[in-house]
């Protein structure tokens, strides 16, 4: 017994010594011993047929137009529209309910519509208003009881860094992206958690991935703790949890370290034990749109590819009818896919 302890032991401290030497030639050539490098995405799924369209006559949306979906509610939020900037539907039923959000200047009024998010325990809307540098607090329940309901202020948001994209973690905290204004001509995007009631920024560093973050994608799933961050510029996602501790980082087939020139992660989503990303792969322009969607479990493990088969600008997903919502640089401006037969 003695003799097969020492042999398992040595066994045991041999296996230690190749893992670390194996660790060290990693870092030695540059690899992170922690990521998860993927050298193809290669199981790919056509799932165009199975997509079906979100018909929203009751209201004319320009080509700015997002579609959302919040607690009970597709929002479909168009900061071009010239007087309401905020649709809103019953997401099981797909009935026309309400718009709010009046463009304007004055009081209860929204001048540059900036992103959403929800409160969906309370019902409570959050709007950014990105001209009066404000975020505006809606109560759903009495939105859809008084039709000149007005919401109030819930924070004031500064000039040189502010938030641009988040998702609601509680009553004092919201994460996402922030847009740090070096001067007149340069802001870049940072990662971070706001306080909506103080105003006070905690964000992630700036060499958290040893890059310069300035485009990025993300989702925040509050009931996983857990918050995707995608770059756009980079084949590069990284799994934080709520308190901006990395988790993993992810790199993909193209990634080399070095930006190289194309787009990659444009939106992604949580949705159960899923990851799901827009990605295109092309030289980035002005006009290019991801046309597949990739597929990770909760560790960034790649699992498949959908094939939209369409181009894409935006994600969101409905939980609780297995849904993933589009919108569409296309003929089809919004659009759903059930995912029961297919995630």
């Amino acid at each position: 017994m003695i003799i097969k302890r020492q042999v398992k032991r040595f066994l045991s401290d041999c296996l230690y010594a190749v893992l670390l030497v194996f660790a060290m030639m990693s870092c030695c050539h540059g690899k992170d011993p922690s990521g998860i490098y993927q050298d193809k995405r290669q199981n790919v799924i056509n799932v165009k047929d199975n997509i079906e369209p979100l018909n929203v006559f009751e209201i004319t949306a320009s080509a700015w137009g997002r579609a959302t979906i919040k607690g009970n509610y597709i929002l479909i939020s168009d900061w071009k529209s010239p007087d309401k900037l905020i649709h809103i539907f019953d997401k099981n039923t797909f009935q026309y309910l309400r718009s709010i959000g009046n463009l304007g200047q004055g009081p209860g009024e929204i001048s540059n519509l900036g992103s959403i998010t929800m409160d969906e325990d309370k019902n409570i809307l959050y709007v950014i208003d990105r001209g009066g540098q404000r975020v505006f607090n809606y109560t759903m329940d009495s939105v859809m009881l008084d039709e000149c309901y007005q919401p109030y202020v819930k924070q004031h948001i500064g000039e040189t860094l502010y938030p641009y994209d988040f998702e609601f973690v509680n009553d004092s905290l919201f994460v996402g992206v922030l847009v740090e204004r070096n001067s007149p001509t340069h802001a870049d995007e940072v990662v971070g958690l706001w306080n909506v009631l103080n105003g006070n920024v905690v964000r992630v560093s700036q060499d958290i991935n040893s890059l310069k973050i300035k485009r990025i994608a993300f989702d925040y799933s509050k009931e996983k703790d857990l918050l995707v961050v995608c770059n756009q510029r980079y084949d590069l996602m990284t799994l934080m949890d709520g308190d901006l501790q990395v988790k993993k980082r992810i790199y993909g087939p193209a990634w080399d370290g070095n930006y190289d020139g194309c787009q990659h992660f444009v939106d992604v989503v949580v949705y159960k034990d899923f990851i799901v990303a827009s990605y295109d792969g092309t030289p980035y322009t002005d006009y290019n749109y991801p046309l597949i969607c990739h597929v990770f479990d909760l560790e960034g493990n790649y699992i498949k590819t959908l094939d939209i088969g369409i181009p894409m600008t935006y994600l969101s997903v409905d939980e609780d009818n297995d849904r993933l919502y589009f919108t569409f640089d296309d003929e089809m401006q919004f659009g759903y896919l059930d995912l029961k037969d297919i995630l």
